[in-house]
């Protein structure tokens, strides 16, 4: 950690608001904390966050009887798992459309065949009619995002926050007044958690979008230069970001 530079996402400038009262694991997949909480924060999840219960027993059992060569072999398992994944979905998926494929990534298990694009969409538009129904977020201060600041300035350490381009059904959620609001308020105490925001400006249309998540691969690369020439450019002038509009 020392002395590292964290980039965080931000959609629509926007960056995910969960806090350490929220749960701390993905339902489907709650296992995948164990190799990285102590026992001070295992009581910690249990007494303070929305975790569901029964997660919470999963891995409670799971860290009971976990031991160094188990955590060893579960990882080398998970790789195993993984490769074997990619490789099967790499045999699918191609970047120019081809044989029905969409132009994505198969990078973390993205596919792209005609059938899983078309329940990705469907997906997405679901969920943006019940996104943020929640009240205005206008703390941040007890936010996973602070604590992770907090961090990585211990260690001498910055934390990069970057405008995420999206598509138009997910940038609809983003645009309501509560929402421009809740920008607003992140922007003003990204300035006073000296947390750079990179306010980046990347043309795109819904065809830059086959599944309305993810960015068209043959632009991907485009996206990440100009995610690094504008952090160079901090680093060249030394501006905090975060107080430019």
């Amino acid at each position: 950690m020392e002395g590292a530079t964290v980039f965080i996402e931000a959609a629509a400038g926007l960056p995910d608001f969960s806090t350490f009262n929220d749960s701390w694991v993905h339902p489907d997949e709650p296992w995948l904390i164990v190799p990285v909480i102590d026992w001070q924060n295992l009581v910690r999840m249990w007494m303070a966050s929305d975790t569901p219960r029964g997660n919470k027993v999963d891995v409670s059992m799971r860290y009971s009887l976990q031991a160094v060569s188990y955590i060893d072999w579960k990882r080398r398992r998970l790789l195993q798992v993984g490769d074997q994944v990619v490789s099967r979905l790499g045999a699918r998926i191609t970047t120019g459309g081809e044989n029905g494929a969409a132009d994505l990534s198969s990078a973390g298990g993205i596919l792209s065949d005609r059938a899983s694009v078309e329940r990705a969409r469907r997906l997405a538009v679901e969920l943006a009619q019940t996104t943020f129904k929640d009240s205005p977020r206008a703390d941040w201060s007890a936010t996973v995002l602070m604590d992770v600041n907090a961090l990585a300035r211990r260690h001498g350490g910055r934390v990069v926050v970057f405008r995420m381009p999206l598509s138009s059904v997910q940038q609809t959620p983003y645009t309501t007044t509560a929402r421009l609001a809740d920008v607003e308020a992140f922007r003003r105490q990204a300035i006073v958690a000296d947390i750079d925001y990179l306010p980046i400006e990347f043309a795109t249309t819904d065809e830059d979008f086959p599944d309305y998540w993810h960015l068209r691969n043959s632009r991907a690369d485009e996206f990440s230069r100009r995610v690094a020439v504008e952090y160079r450019a901090t680093e060249r002038t030394g501006l905090r970001l975060a107080n430019v509009d």
